[in-house]
């Protein structure tokens, strides 16, 4: 909401001024009229790319450093596990993410299932023995 003010001078017949002013609240919704253009959604879609590629570079040195202890902690495991997701529109994808947990982490599940603390379909315990020193860091 924008706030204007207009002041005016009004001239008598007399020679004297007189000021007049009015004051109006004026609502202008310039993000639903941005968001409407289709340039608006071009820049923003450069804008998300070089972002994300700054921070790739940026933080390639420290992803390469966590992906050498995983391979060194796990004795020769993947540094990086993918996982299929489902979107917000249904749709699913392939996650990637650090592996904190051992390689045979699927197979040690089923001896420790008795031991889950949570009800339904999420599994936890602590202290879980599948996850690798850097698992816990990370």
């Amino acid at each position: 909401m924008i706030l204007v003010n207009i002041e005016g001078r009004l001239e008598k017949d007399d020679g004297t001024e007189e000021k007049k002013g009015i004051q109006k609240e004026v609502t202008i919704d310039r993000k639903a009229n941005l968001k409407s253009h289709r340039l608006y959604w071009i820049g923003r879609r450069a804008q998300d790319v070089f972002c994300s590629a700054l921070a790739l570079i940026i933080l390639s040195p420290v992803m390469l450093i966590t992906a050498l202890a995983i391979v060194i902690d796990d004795l020769g495991g993947s540094p990086i596990f993918a996982q299929n997701k489902v979107s917000r529109n249904g749709r699913l994808f392939k996650f990637y993410k650090f592996c904190s947990m051992c390689v045979d982490a699927e197979a040690k599940l089923d001896a420790l299932l008795s031991q889950n603390e949570m009800d339904g379909p999420v599994f936890k315990i602590k202290n879980d023995p599948r996850i690798t020193r850097v698992g816990k860091f990370i």
